[in-house]
């Protein structure tokens, strides 16, 4: 969030946006169909489930019917974002009554999310070349005022909350969380081994033995 003379803002949110008005130009990833497969797989799970939880008293049955509604690939994709948002809303509730796992809702939000991106109406006009370098100035735009605002207040802020340990909490933009080497193992030093001493032998006894 950063507060111009017009008000709040989340740069992250607007530079989502932008980026995804850009990828209306980008062609139907080659994985679409696989994609739609796994969109079509977790909705009939989730959606299945969801009844068998509004017999039961757990979930809204107007919520259920509402994402029931409609047809076709974009519909799909936004029943599992919709069905996934359901279910983590009521997880408490749910939990242990039927087959579904924190995986199955994560899985349905990212295929569903991705399918929304790639996917055009067959009705859609195709955008002119014009509108594409306008959105890709408006996303460029956008990331630099949010890579300048994440610079100058957030990880300032950190800074001074986390003093030096601050990349540990406050990463840098594009940088990548390495994990921490574990330390060698470092085998122990066996202790020198004790060598006996030889015995002392008094002269008054090595005089008496050369006498003899």
């Amino acid at each position: 969030m950063i507060t111009t003379s017009s008000g709040t803002h989340d740069c992250g949110a607007q530079d989502t946006y932008a980026a995804g008005q850009v990828e209306r130009f980008a062609a139907t990833p080659s994985d679409v169909k696989v994609l739609l497969a796994q969109a079509h797989k977790l909705r009939a799970l989730l959606l299945t489930s969801a009844d068998v939880l509004v017999l039961a008293g757990i979930l809204p049955a107007a919520s259920v019917a509402k994402i029931r509604q409609g047809k076709g690939s974009i519909d799909t994709a936004g029943d599992c974002v919709a069905l996934a948002a359901l279910f983590t809303k009521h997880a408490d509730a749910i939990t242990g009554k039927v087959p579904v796992t924190a995986s199955h809702l994560q899985a349905a939000d990212a295929v569903g999310s991705r399918l929304l991106r790639v996917l055009h109406p067959s009705s859609a006009k195709r955008p002119t070349d014009k509108e594409l370098v306008a959105a890709s100035d408006a996303r460029d735009r956008l990331w630099t005022l949010f890579e300048r605002t994440w610079e100058d207040h957030v990880w300032r802020a950190g800074a001074w909350l986390f003093g030096r340990d601050v990349d540990q909490f406050v990463p840098l933009l594009m940088s990548r969380v390495v994990g921490r080497r574990a330390a060698p193992v470092v085998a122990p030093v066996p202790p020198p081994a004790v060598v006996a001493a030889a015995p002392t032998v008094a002269p008054a006894t090595i005089l008496a033995a050369a006498a003899a």
